[in-house]
């Protein structure tokens, strides 16, 4: 699974570039070349914790498999289950 702090490595490294230890992401280039011999997330916490009046806070786990999502500031709050492999139309 490739996420968005991803993009700064890859893009470091396609110039030439070197990745600063600090940056969380991953350069996705090996991944591109040879997908079998990287090893790789499979996995990932997402969080939204900032205000906004049309989307609640929230946190997660997600897999390739399954999503699970916890809106902890709802009243009352709740928790919510995909199974990806069962709904496609759930991303």
């Amino acid at each position: 699974m490739a996420l968005n702090l991803d993009l700064a490595p890859t893009l470091l490294e396609a110039a030439g570039a070197p990745i600063p230890g600090y940056l969380q992401g991953r350069s996705l280039l090996p991944l591109c070349r040879d997908p079998a011999a990287v090893p790789w997330r499979h996995d990932f916490l997402c969080e939204h914790l900032f205000q906004h009046p049309k989307i609640p806070l929230s946190d997660g786990v997600r897999t390739r498999a399954w999503k699970y999502l916890r809106y902890f500031e709802q009243d009352p709050p709740y928790e919510e289950l995909y199974d990806l492999t069962a709904d496609p139309q759930e991303t």
